[in-house]
C-alpha cells in the first residue's frame, strides 16, 4: 500500500520571495510546521492508502488528466481551515477564474471512484497549504486580514501527477509516481 494524492507541485520560483516574507511576518504569531518550499503543492484528490499493484491501472485511467498544463491561475489571499473554531491550516487561496482546477478535480474524483476510492467529504477548495498550525496569538488575525486579498503569484504552468506521500517526523516527502 502507498499513500497517494493527485495534484501538482508549485514551482518554487513562482512563490519563493513571497513565501520567505510570509514566514518572517508570521514568525512571532504562529506556532506550527511550515511546509518546505520545494513541497508546496495543490491537491486535486487525496486518495490515501492504495494498492501498489493497481497504481499503473489508475495511471492509465487518468492518463488524459496527468499532463502539463498552461492554464494560469492566481495565488491570491490568505485564509485558514479551522477545527472547533481554532485555525489548523494556513493557506493561500487559488483564484482560478475559469474553474479549470475544479473541473479537473471533479473529473479525477469520478475516475478514482471507479477504483473504490471514497468521495471527498468536503467541497473542493483549491489552495496552497503554507503551514500546519499548533497555536496563534492575536496578531495572527491582523496579518491574516492584511493579506486577505494579496496577490502572491500567478502560476502559468504545472504538471498534474500522482504522488506518493511519505510521512516523516521532519514533514511529508512527495514522490512523483512515474
Amino acid at each position: 500500500m502507498k499513500r497517494l494524492f493527485i495534484g501538482f507541485l508549485v514551482e518554487p520560483s513562482f512563490i519563493e520571495s513571497r513565501y520567505i516574507a510570509l514566514r518572517n511576518e508570521f514568525e512571532n504569531c504562529l506556532s506550527g510546521k511550515w511546509i518546505d518550499l520545494n513541497a508546496l503543492h495543490v491537491t486535486l484528490k487525496f486518495i490515501g492508502n492504495f494498492d501498489e499493484e493497481r497504481i499503473s491501472l489508475l495511471q492509465n485511467a487518468l492518463c488524459e488528466h496527468l499532463q502539463e498544463y498552461r492554464e494560469s491561475f492566481q495565488l491570491r489571499g490568505l485564509s485558514v481551515f479551522s477545527s472547533l473554531g481554532q485555525p489548523n491550516v494556513l493557506y493561500i487561496k487559488v483564484s482560478d477564474s475559469k474553474s479549470f482546477l475544479k473541473q479537473k478535480a471533479t473529473a479525477i474524483e469520478k475516475v478514482c471512484s471507479d477504483f473504490g476510492v471514497p468521495a471527498a467529504k468536503r467541497e473542493f477548495v483549491p489552495h496552497l497549504t503554507l503551514a500546519r498550525i499548533k497555536s496563534v496569538n492575536s496578531s495572527f488575525y491582523e496579518l491574516l486580514h492584511k493579506h486577505k486579498n494579496t496577490l502572491f503569484s500567478v502560476v502559468s504552468f504545472y504538471t498534474i501527477a500522482i504522488f506518493e506521500s511519505l510521512l516523516t517526523p521532519e514533514g511529508a516527502i512527495y514522490l512523483k509516481i512515474n
